[in-house]
């Protein structure tokens, strides 16, 4: 399934929040590089992010690659829109093979996702 083709059913944008404490690292930070133990906790802070991914509008088409995605990071007021097309041109077809499962991204996609928020 195309997570984005699957957009065209849903006429509004769909979003995704999430919430993350802050950690804080007491002792040892560069010892973990060398195999060493460290000591770390969750304080009492929290960073908030959300993903929103907009189906095209009036007079974009209807195909996969219209609508766009935004990512805002609130706490370090950073924002970032990419169109759809962009975002599968960049990552590939291997983004649609199974939506519902996590998986991490090959190095390649890493590069591509680096270059996304340099532009």
């Amino acid at each position: 399934m195309d997570p984005v083709a699957g957009m065209m059913k849903h006429r509004g944008p769909l979003e995704v929040s999430a919430r993350a404490p802050v950690k804080i690292i007491l002792a040892g930070e560069h010892a973990v590089i060398h195999g060493s133990a460290a000591v770390a906790a969750a304080i009492d802070l929290y960073t908030n992010s959300s993903s929103l991914l907009r189906p095209a509008g009036p007079g974009e088409g209807g195909d996969a690659g219209s609508g766009a995605v935004e990512l805002d990071l609130r706490d370090s007021g950073l924002t970032f829109s990419w169109p759809c097309s962009r975002l599968r041109g960049a990552l590939g077809e291997e983004i649609s093979t199974n939506p519902g499962a996590p998986a991490p991204c090959s190095p390649d996609q890493l590069a591509a996702i680096a270059r996304l928020l340099q532009d």
